[in-house]
């Protein structure tokens, strides 16, 4: 047993995995073996004492099941934990968790868990399906200020981690932002921010990123003044001169940013910032710096200072200045994350013929996402994978009198993920060159806090309190990418929202908790009702066109086109909504142990289970009540309707079927697989009475009341 892990967990897990075995091997998955239903039994129990919904008699069924399964794998584990660790069960029963990895079987929600935002993805996507978009949107800017920015730019981690991945493919959540955004506009219902009452602090905010931005709201709306510092002609950091605008319409963010400035953030641009100290002495009570990564790397490399080579960031910048750089011929962008991407493409509006990008990693180590790399080569951008730059020559030969040597790469990384590129000396590709424009990284411009003493500086990157986002001096603070290197805006944007908590609790005093920048859930948001054959089976609902290729590298505007709102309303149906499944299975054991084995669960790489046959209950499903009867959440419901009774899995009815009457009263009673299921067999799990025979449980009552008079009535006589 692992020391670290909690010791009931620990049981749970391996009784969850005796029992499947004991399923498997039993040839008979709805024939109720004794076998199954002890092991599921054993299951069950654990897992509600896992859960907290433990009860002080589970203790004496879990003994005398241990004795039932008695020279088996199960009873062996059961107990042997049972008989060495009696106090540990005991005290989770009764609510004390013993604190160790895994205790109180915590369940995330795994697409929220993965969005550095924390935004309830579940939630805006039930209300998108209600036909609220207000309230999705609403929903979302409780922990991202900049939802339809995010929802064009977004890498969507939620996606990888999103539980259809084990069914087909994950639900589109990052255009479904989008949606709720331009809608909600639309309709002008777009919610106004939130704001508290005047504090009197004054917060400064150097930089207008996303980082800086998000700060900036949410330290507005708990009441505090907020300015933020922008050297540059218009807000948006990276947002603006460092995206092009064929990804972000510049409509969109500047639309976003007049409602951060709705919330009260004034916005002062080419307002550079030399050091902290005069904001101090201006009045302002705290200082966040959020400068991101405004200079690029360069090489050092044979040629790099000739006139052919500039910075892939520099050359963004001025595109997105309106300074229309001039590009022609050759083109050779050297880089193979997505800003090396945009370079190229962009490049190639700018006027570039031939444009190919050259990156040490092979295709499938490149770390620019694949739709990004996908769109590229749809424009006839060349990709040479493996090869890393030697020098830079003039070369009278060349057609352009500038050419480019690259050597072989055989390896990026070393085996322990160390980066240590190898290269093989013999083998040189020469690309002829007009342009060599180098994307392989970006730096921070700290001249701001450079002579600030009390500001640790290491690697370029400004160091600060992991959970307060605090610098040494304990009224300046620093966050996204000037603190973590350079990385994608939704990071940004969480670095955002925990400095603006961290320096509310600084301003006030208020508790700040390691997690507190992550605002808390609100209600769980009703189910979007769809049947189960249309979540198991209906495809993703994809973008529904992009400009084709060959018309859009002559224009910026937008490639993606936005979801239609009929197909996000179809999209978000399709969501298995695991912020009401806790994926803890009591539902399948206590079917199992009933004897149907109606619901399946499909284990995830990650360790969680998740509901995937939403066909399986149509045909083996009794409508028992039992798994609604054990469900912590609600999650499944079993719902009787005159003469039918219908199961639901979060909203998608699972199986519907009519009630046979009772043959004593006529009112409708059970399902005819109930009926033939437990007809000899007797149950005791809380909140489901056992169902026998053909009559109902009022006839039976009365029948047995009936016989308990008449013997008491025989009792008396023969007294």
């Amino acid at each position: 047993m692992e020391t670290d892990a909690c010791p009931i967990e620990v049981v749970r897990k391996q009784l969850r995995e005796l029992w499947a075995a004991e399923k498997q091997a039993s040839g008979h998955p709805n024939s109720g073996a004794a076998k199954v239903a002890e092991h599921a039994r054993a299951a069950r129990l654990t897992t509600q004492i896992s859960l907290g919904k433990g009860q002080i008699g589970m203790l004496d069924e879990l003994n005398a099941l241990a004795g039932d399964l008695v020279g088996s794998p199960a009873g062996e584990v059961l107990a042997g934990s049972l008989a060495h660790a009696e106090p540990v069960w005991i005290d989770h029963i009764l609510g004390r968790e013993c604190g160790k990895e895994g205790c109180g079987m915590a369940a995330s929600v795994p697409c929220q868990s993965a969005c550095p935002a924390h935004i309830d993805i579940p939630g805006f996507m039930a209300l998108m399906g209600a036909g609220d978009f207000a309230g999705a949107v609403d929903l979302i800017v409780r922990d991202n200020p900049l939802p339809h920015v995010c929802g064009l730019i977004c890498p969507a981690p939620c996606e990888d981690a999103c539980l259809r991945n084990q069914m087909d493919e994950p639900i589109n959540i990052r255009p479904l932002k989008a949606v709720a955004a331009r809608i909600s506009r639309e309709e002008k219902t777009y919610p106004k921010p939130r704001i508290e009452r005047p504090t009197g602090k004054k917060v400064a905010v150097i930089g207008s990123g996303p980082a800086g931005l998000t700060a900036g709201f949410y330290l507005a709306c708990k009441g505090h003044g907020v300015t933020v510092f922008e050297a540059e002609k218009k807000p948006g950091g990276m947002l603006r001169y460092g995206i092009p605008g064929f990804r972000l319409s510049r409509d969109i963010l500047d639309r976003e940013i007049r409602w951060i400035r709705e919330a009260g953030v004034e916005i002062r641009t080419e307002a550079q910032v030399s050091h902290p100290g005069p904001l101090f002495e201006a009045g302002f009570d705290a200082v966040y710096v959020a400068i991101g990564t405004q200079l690029a790397r360069s090489l050092p490399i044979p040629g790099i200072d000739l006139p052919v080579v500039s910075s892939g960031l520099d050359f963004l910048k001025a595109v997105n200045r309106g300074e229309n750089p001039e590009v022609s011929g050759n083109v050779v962008v050297l880089g193979g994350g997505n800003v090396a991407i945009d370079v190229a493409m962009t490049a190639l509006r700018q006027g570039g013929r031939d444009v190919r990008m050259a990156c040490l990693e092979q295709a499938e180590e490149m770390p620019a996402s694949p739709d990004e790399i996908r769109a590229a080569k749809a424009e006839g951008i060349i990709i040479e994978n493996g090869w890393g730059p030697e020098a830079i020559v003039e070369d009278g030969k060349s057609r352009t009198g500038f050419r480019i040597d690259l050597k072989a790469c055989t390896r990026v990384f070393e085996d322990d993920g160390r980066f240590n590129p190898a290269f093989d000396p013999d083998r040189i590709l020469a690309l002829d060159a007009d342009h060599v424009i180098l994307a392989i990284g970006q730096a921070a411009d700290l001249t701001c806090v450079m002579d600030a003493e009390e500001i640790n500086i290491e690697r370029g990157l400004i160091c600060v309190d992991e959970t307060t986002a605090a610098t040494a001096d304990p009224r300046v603070f620093a966050g996204g990418d000037v603190v973590s290197g350079p990385s994608i805006a939704v990071n940004a944007i969480r670095a955002g929202k925990q400095a603006a908590a961290s320096i509310d609790h600084f301003l006030t005093g208020k508790a700040l908790s390691g997690s507190s920048w992550a605002v808390p859930r609100t209600a769980v948001q009703p189910e979007v009702l769809a049947s189960g054959l249309y979540v198991r089976s209906e495809p993703k609902q994809t973008v529904p066109a992009e400009l084709p290729a060959a018309e859009r590298t002559c224009t910026f505007d937008c490639i993606e086109q936005e979801l239609e709102t009929d197909a996000a309303v179809r999209e978000v149906a399709r969501c298995m909504r695991c912020d009401i499944c806790i994926g803890c299975g009591l539902c399948e054991l206590v079917c199992s142990e009933m004897g149907f084995n109606a619901l399946e669960f499909t284990q995830t790489p990650a360790g969680r289970l998740v509901f995937s046959n939403f066909l399986g209950p149509g045909t083996s499903c009794a409508g028992c009540g039992a798994c609604a009867a054990v469900c912590p959440t609600q999650a499944i419901q079993v719902i009787r309707d005159k003469d039918q009774v219908t199961t639901q899995f979060t909203g998608t009815p699972v199986c519907e079927q009519p009630l046979a009457p009772c043959t004593v009263c006529g009112r409708p009673h059970a399902t005819e697989r109930l009926k033939g299921g437990l007809s000899q067999r007797s149950v005791n799990i809380k909140g489901m009475d056992a169902v026998t025979g053909d009559i109902c449980h009022s006839c039976a009552r009365k029948a047995a009341a009936e016989g308990l008079r008449a013997r008491s009535g025989r009792y008396r006589r023969s007294s």
